[in-house]
This record gives C-alpha cells, sequence and structure tokens, in this order.
C-alpha cells in the first residue's frame, strides 16, 4: 500500500538489491481494484475523479480533468543475468534503471524533480518510446508532457492508463510490464487517441516508463531490449 509511490519504490528497491549482490531474484508488482466503493468515495469527495464523459488520458482538461479508475494487477520477476542463466529463464527486457523522489506539488518543483528522474538517452540513436502513467488530472499531465517535450523531442508517448484505467499502487508495475512486453515482441504500440500525436516509426528498442502520482510521488523507469531476446 501507499498508492503510486509505492509501486515506485518497490520496483527500484528490487532492482537496487539485485545490483548490489543481496539479491538474486525478486518477485515485484502491485494490485488495485475499482470496485471498492470506499475507495471511490474518497476520490470523489478528493475532487480527483473524472466527471460526467469519458475520455482519453490527453483530452482532459478543465472540467473534464480527473481519473478514472480501473482494476489491474502487475506482477514482475526481477533477477541478476546470472540467476537467470542457471535457470535457462527467458529474459524480456533489462532494467537499465528505476528511481523515484516526492516532494511538494509545487509546480516547478515538481517538473524539476521529474526531469532530474528521466534518464539520459541522446545517445540510443533513436528507437525512444515513453509509456506514460499519467492520472489524467490536467495540471499533471500539462507538467509531465512539457519536460518530456523538453527533454524527450519527438519519442512518441502513450498514456496507458487510456486503456486500462488508473491503478495506483499498480500503476508503474503495470508500465514496466507493458514496455517489456513490447521490447521482447519487438512491437511498435500504435497511439491510443488522437492526444498522440506521434506514431512509432518502428520497434522501440529503450522504453522510458513515467508516473507522477495524483497527490505525490514521481517515478522513472528505463528498459531496454536485450539481443537475442522475444519470441
Amino acid at each position: 500500500m501507499g498508492e503510486e509511490a509505492a509501486g515506485i519504490s518497490a520496483l527500484y528497491s528490487a532492482r537496487a538489491r539485485i545490483a548490489s549482490g543481496q539479491s538474486e531474484i525478486c518477485l515485484v508488482g502491485g494490485a488495485f481494484s475499482a470496485e471498492r466503493k470506499d475507495l471511490i468515495l474518497n476520490f470523489d469527495l478528493a475532487g480527483l475523479m473524472l466527471k460526467d464523459e469519458w475520455r482519453p488520458v490527453f483530452a482532459r482538461s478543465g472540467a473534464h480533468s480527473g481519473i478514472a479508475i480501473g482494476s489491474v494487477g502487475a506482477f514482475l520477476v526481477l533477477e541478476s543475468p546470472e540467476h537467470a542463466a542457471r535457470r535457462a529463464a527467458r529474459a524480456y527486457a533489462r532494467l537499465v534503471s528505476a528511481a523515484g523522489d516526492r516532494g511538494r506539488r509545487d509546480r516547478d518543483r515538481t517538473a524539476r524533480r521529474f526531469g532530474d528522474l528521466l534518464p539520459d538517452v541522446s545517445q540510443t540513436n533513436g528507437d525512444v518510446l515513453v509509456l506514460s502513467g499519467a492520472t489524467g488530472l490536467g495540471d499533471l499531465v500539462d507538467i509531465e508532457r512539457g519536460v518530456l517535450a523538453e527533454r524527450l523531442p519527438g519519442s512518441p508517448i502513450r498514456a496507458y492508463g487510456t486503456m486500462l484505467g488508473h491503478s495506483f499502487e499498480a500503476q508503474m508495475p503495470a508500465g514496466v510490464a507493458l514496455a517489456a512486453g513490447a521490447l521482447a515482441r519487438r512491437t511498435a504500440i500504435p497511439p491510443f487517441d488522437s492526444g498522440e500525436e506521434r506514431p512509432a516509426d518502428s520497434a522501440p528498442r529503450h522504453v522510458v516508463v513515467t508516473s507522477i502520482g495524483h497527490l505525490h510521488g514521481e517515478g522513472v523507469c528505463h528498459l531496454e531490449t536485450i539481443e537475442g531476446a522475444g519470441s
């Protein structure tokens, strides 16, 4: 438990343990049930829920800003390459980095923290896809898209909450699972709606998964393809 920040911290904690040699393999993830009426009431009383007509994440603004929750469970096996090789496990992708932060939801500070988390993919020769875990809250979406346009110009962006709904603890694990699947299958993910203007010209070799929590917590994971992996 712990909303979006919990899924973020679970991933970077597990990755850090494996990278340091404290662990060889971890099961990490989260789940959220959108059927809990107590949570729906809490979010609605806080003025967070999407009202009236449904819209894709990047089309929500002004009176049509808000969260459309979804039931999601996402769990991943993270392990060292050596451990995976010993048990002849198929690797879907490499988790290059996982990072998170939290602080006051001042617009400039949030943008700066989020920007500092983004990986430097300037030497990757393109083929970078962004999977955004954006909530659908207009102000936060604007911050994220502004920073991404500056730091990762030209990269296709897909808000997977348009398809899955927003799943709080499970949001980042779900994004990482989608990224790993796309990389393993060499799949170019098409736009989910007309607000995701740039199509992917080719299958990505790198995926940046983002999350800016509805109240606190920012996170970014960077995955890359593994040569020779795939179906």
